[in-house]
């Protein structure tokens, strides 16, 4: 915990207290100390890309797929390019992410007494930070599911909407015959897969790829895989290495593999919270050098009336109030963000179901 979150008893300040603990500064501060905060694998993947307002554009295909023109008799007309060839696009609204929480009875109890301990502020702290917490997890589930080609959201709240995010359904595979699911270590031929799915989507660019541990093992332990880079003679007891498989890989013009195992909590309907992995461990999802997506962001209303609110990462606001009515202190957080998969990234993902 910073100094200067611990040097004055009075940093809580809601009503006459001496020096607020909501600050900018002590969010901050605090948030850089926050190991749960960081690790998110879709900050890289899908860097952030700030908006006008809340409506956005998707576009596929404007960059590529310009056919050449004709030669033609002087004095006739041009014959129009194709539809097929033209860009392909379409508008969405992006629509708040919100969340709200109270401070809890225990130390809201100390504030009304007047009772802040040295260690009031960093328990107060620890609490807000819960917020952008839970809308970073949010937008990294979106990010993740934002490479099937759509985001469908089926809210607890009863909210239901599907984003289509133009990917091709040649970019999509879901083995289905057991013995040809990667689990299956005998007969399964991952690199035959790969190869077959950057022919099938004319993939251009597959340098990288993510998957999870499970996947990995299974591949590390594949007869084929492992005959095809020791050779037919192959000891039991030699183990293949995900740099050695990586470097193999690599070799053949297929992705270099890493690992994705973070996890956030989600909150189902009846109120059941259970813990998920933000990316699938069936998924092996293959991508080029660039990313393959960004996350489209504006200010949100809480931001833009900016009365006793402090922001994260520029776009997720986190607003305090105290309610005399409720006796309560309440945190709402809001953010507008919408992941979307980049030209370059309807180019070359490659999403398949492995297991």
């Amino acid at each position: 915990m910073k100094e200067k979150l611990k040097m004055n008893l009075q940093l809580f300040a809601l009503d006459g207290l001496d020096e607020p603990i909501f600050t900018q500064d002590n969010i901050d501060a605090y948030m850089g100390e926050d190991e749960t905060l960081e690790g998110y694998l879709g900050d890289v993947l899908f860097p952030n890309s700030d908006q006008d307002d809340n409506k956005v554009k998707i576009t596929k295909n404007g960059k590529a797929r310009v056919p050449s023109a004709y030669v033609q008799h002087f004095g006739t007309e041009a014959l129009p390019m194709g539809r097929e060839a033209s860009a392909e696009e379409k508008y969405e609204e992006m629509d708040p992410i919100k969340i709200k929480m109270n401070m809890s009875a225990e130390l809201y109890y100390k504030y009304v007494k007047g009772n802040i301990s040295k260690n009031f502020a960093e328990q107060m702290l620890e609490e807000i930070v819960k917020i952008p917490k839970s809308i970073k997890d949010k937008i990294e589930f979106m990010r993740f599911e934002a490479f099937s080609g759509e985001i469908v959201l089926d809210e607890a709240t009863g909210y239901k909407k599907t984003v289509k995010l133009l990917l091709d359904a040649e970019h999509k595979a879901n083995i289905e015959t057991a013995a040809d699911k990667w689990s299956d270590t005998v007969n399964s031929e991952p690199i035959e897969d790969m190869i077959h799915w950057q022919e099938v989507a004319e993939l251009e660019d597959t340098a990288r790829a993510v998957t999870s541990r499970k996947i990995v093992r299974y591949l590390l332990k594949n007869e084929n895989i492992r005959a095809e880079y020791f050779g037919d003679s192959i000891s039991p007891h030699k183990r293949l290495t995900l740099t050695q498989l990586n470097d193999y890989l690599e070799g053949l013009g297929l992705p270099r593999i890493v690992t994705y195992e973070k996890k956030g909590w989600v909150q189902a309907k009846g109120g059941i919270v259970i813990k998920k992995r933000f990316l699938p461990e069936d998924k092996f999802i293959m991508f080029g050098e660039s990313a393959p997506g960004q996350t489209l962001r504006t200010e949100s209303v809480e931001q833009i009336k900016g009365k006793n609110i402090v922001t994260v990462e520029d776009m997720i606001a986190v607003k305090q109030y105290e309610d005399d009515e409720s006796e309560s202190i309440t945190w709402k957080g809001a953010t507008i963000q919408l992941p979307i998969l980049s030209e370059d990234g309807l180019e070359n993902v490659f999403n398949a179901t492995v297991i």
